[in-house]
């Protein structure tokens, strides 16, 4: 009887405590046409909501070899875009992230070199007025209506016969993740690329709130600074795709300040401490960048994680059992955490 008794009152406890969780009334905001966010559990990982459409000003560009950069409407019908998008081309979505914007050299430089690979759509997706604010959690916040409008943009392009597996989207840092958001709600979307995802309020989040392998066929990541905060660090630490790369051991990078001493140096020679703080972060970028026309590809070998990031393995020059390569040309067919020694400089396979 006094088992029952106990059962009882842990079945009745149960149930107020449900109760409870149902009164509480997360914060939300609602933005016609996108619908609402809320603050609710998983994603509590920032204590903040997206900005307004308005606030984020997000601009959406189209390049095409022969063509110039494009702007695209998101309020045009889907029928208007046959004109200027190809349907039958693979796209390429590129991805900024926290203080950056798609105006900057980089976004050029890698759209040229996709271009110059294949003939193929490039979409850049600007939201710079979003990723400005000082305050990087509301930032992060307002990945969630950036991928939203994304979302809108592709689906369009799949009314007029785009495939979903055609779509392969680039994100650097918090683009990493609103591309995961992207691909969550468009089934069969081909290919994610991660370039050092932030892990800054994403890093032990549920995989709704962060990129993960279910969103997209093929998640590719290379973590470039996977440290905590603390220890200066501003990429995701685990391995959240499909295939991890670690160059390096994924923390720091060749040729970036890595010491106090070399912090300090390039502060009194007058570099910005951003970029002091960010070249470990955006080597991944720069790999990935490199990597789409280099005529010497980088040969990841197999690892495990975390062991991987503390990996002192050589330079790998030929094709060996096992390993995979890092970047552009990755095999669609690897899975797992690799390994790879980088130079400090393009080309990286100098090593």
């Amino acid at each position: 009887m006094a088992i029952v008794f106990g059962l009882l009152v842990i079945f009745g406890s149960s149930c107020i405590a449900q109760e409870r969780a149902k009164e509480v009334n997360y914060p939300q905001v609602c933005y016609e046409p996108w619908g609402c966010f809320s603050m609710a559990p998983p994603f509590i990982n920032t204590g903040h909501l997206p900005q307004s459409p308005q606030g984020l000003g997000v601009r959406f560009s189209l390049l095409t070899r022969g063509s110039g950069r494009r702007l695209l409407d998101l309020s045009w019908p889907a029928e208007r875009y046959r004109g200027v998008f190809n349907v039958t081309m693979d796209t390429r979505v590129i991805l900024h992230g926290y203080l950056d914007s798609g105006d900057r050299p980089w976004v050029q430089d890698m759209s040229f070199k996709l271009l110059e690979k294949a003939e193929q759509n490039v979409l850049i997706v600007d939201w710079a007025r979003g990723a400005a604010s000082i305050n990087y959690f509301q930032v992060a916040a307002n990945t969630r209506l950036v991928a939203r409008m994304l979302t809108a943009m592709l689906r369009k392009f799949m009314q007029i016969g785009a495939p979903a597996s055609s779509f392969h989207l680039i994100g650097v840092s918090l683009g990493a993740h609103i591309a995961g958001y992207v691909g969550s709600s468009i089934p069969g979307l081909g290919r994610i690329t991660g370039l050092d995802p932030a892990g800054p309020a994403f890093e032990s989040t549920a995989a709704p709130v962060r990129l993960d392998p279910s969103d997209a066929v093929f998640v590719d990541v290379i973590h470039t600074n996977a440290l905590p905060i603390v220890e200066m660090g501003l990429g995701f630490e685990k391995p959240c795709g499909t295939v991890d790369f670690y160059p390096n051991g994924g923390r720091y990078q060749p040729g970036c300040p890595n010491s106090i001493f070399s912090r300090i140096l390039g502060l009194l020679q007058g570099t910005q401490w951003i970029k002091i703080m960010s070249c470990n972060h955006l080597r991944a970028l720069h790999v990935f960048t490199d990597s789409i026309t280099t005529p010497c590809p980088l040969q990841a070998t197999p690892s495990y994680f975390p062991a991987v990031m503390h990996s002192n393995s050589r330079h790998v020059t030929q094709p060996c059992d096992g390993c995979v390569t890092m970047g552009y040309d990755v095999n669609l067919n690897a899975s797992g955490v690799f390994y790879v020694r980088t130079s400090g400089q393009a080309p990286f396979c100098a090593v």
